[in-house]
């Protein structure tokens, strides 16, 4: 924006007031890198009965100020941090080993599968049957976690048990296993709050604006000076 980069860092709710941090950077091309310059805080007021108000922030410069307003937030769901945690509707992928799944924040690499050797923790019989798949899942930070989802035949009848991995917002079930082909499916669902928040913001330069306000502070004055001049002569009048 004109010669800013401009990131979203979050927002920090107080009282009825919600803070939305704008950071601003410039850049030094010749390290290649982003120098932090300011940050501004536009607010949104909440008013459930007249309606909530967007509050403007701006940064001041001798021949400029720099005006942002927030003009789109998402104002559901402020107040539900502790409330039971909500999944997106699950998606299923019908993969082979070696494939990948993508999801909004990492990737998970189906390695193989293994079968489940602790069938009397699960609470099932010598006959019955548990297999899982060995899931190596990367973030977007390259860390690695490791997840197994275990499919289950228990007096022939066929179910999952789904792993939560907590880090990541992830849901995964191993659904079913295609002996023609050795295709799996697994079903995969994301917490709600994994989709990135955004706004949609406004930035304004106004350029010389200080020149408005001296012209407006002299306007004062000069009104000021000349009302008292104006009550000095009527005073001298009366005494004169």
């Amino acid at each position: 924006m004109s010669k800013y980069f401009i990131s979203y860092s979050g927002k920090e709710k107080e009282g009825v007031n919600i803070f939305y941090n704008i950071e601003y950077f410039t850049a030094d091309f010749e390290k290649g890198k982003l120098d932090h310059a300011f940050t501004l805080r536009p607010t949104i007021q909440l008013n459930p009965r007249m309606g909530n108000v967007s509050e403007p922030a701006t940064k001041h410069f001798l021949d400029k100020d720099i005006y942002t307003h927030i003009t789109y937030a998402d104002l559901e769901n402020l107040e539900n941090k502790n409330e039971k945690v909500e999944f997106l509707d699950p998606v299923q992928h019908v993969i082979s080993v070696g494939d990948t799944i993508s999801t909004s924040n990492s990737l998970i690499y189906f390695q193989g599968i293994a079968p489940e050797t602790n069938k009397s923790e699960l609470g099932l019989g010598e006959k019955d049957i548990a297999v899982g798949a060995i899931l190596n899942i990367i973030d977007i930070n390259k860390k690695t976690y490791e997840a197994r989802p275990l499919f289950i035949i228990r007096d022939n009848t066929v179910f999952s048990k789904e792993v939560f991995v907590e880090e990541l917002g992830l849901k995964i079930a191993f659904e079913k296993i295609n002996p023609e082909d050795g295709k799996v499916t697994f079903a995969v669902a994301e917490k709600k709050d994994n989709k990135r928040e955004f706004i949609i913001m406004k930035a304004v330069i106004f350029p010389q604006i200080n020149i408005l306000w001296t012209g407006c502070i002299l306007l004062v004055l000069g009104s000021s000076m000349a009302i008292r001049k104006r009550f000095g002569d009527l005073r001298r009048q009366r005494m004169g």
